[in-house]
């Protein structure tokens, strides 16, 4: 598989499978697997993934990384007064931020608005680090929670 067709497949990944179908060709055709390489391909995933959960941004700002939420208020309405959410749809935002709170077990993440959530950056080691704990949770991985004992 040469570099444009790989480009080429990667751009037409559309689920999971697909993925793990262009990872397992990449692995027989390339005994070199460079970690940039894996690193592309937990990216991709994550976009797979981040679908799922109504996710349609996950960016780092300033101290903090920020995952943003597609909302009923990003879809096209019928015209009304811009912004200005009916019940329905805030009722809908909470529905999004609270399903993937709910996948948040190490509670890293805090609620900045409906649509944004955000996690220091001080919690992770990395940026990479982040990417394998949002990876963790949003395949359904156990996360590990460690338990710290008080000394009285």
């Amino acid at each position: 598989m040469d570099k444009i067709n790989f480009y080429r497949e990667i751009e037409l990944v559309n689920s999971l499978e697909d993925l793990n179908e262009i990872i397992k060709d990449f692995k027989e055709l390339n005994n070199d697997f460079p970690p940039e390489t894996n690193n592309l391909f937990l990216l991709l995933k994550l976009r797979l993934q981040a679908g799922k959960y109504n996710i349609s941004n996950i960016k780092k700002v300033g101290i903090n990384y920020q995952v943003e939420f597609k909302t009923p208020l990003s879809q096209p309405f019928p015209p009304r007064e811009k912004g200005v959410a009916t019940k329905s749809e805030k009722d809908e935002e909470i529905k999004i931020l609270k399903k993937f709170l709910d996948l948040d077990k190490k509670a890293n993440f805090s609620v900045f608005t409906t649509k944004i959530v955000r996690s220091s950056t001080k919690k992770y080691s990395s940026d990479l680090a982040f990417i394998n704990y949002l990876d963790e949770i949003l395949s359904g991985r156990k996360v590990k929670i460690k338990r710290v004992l008080r000394r009285k």
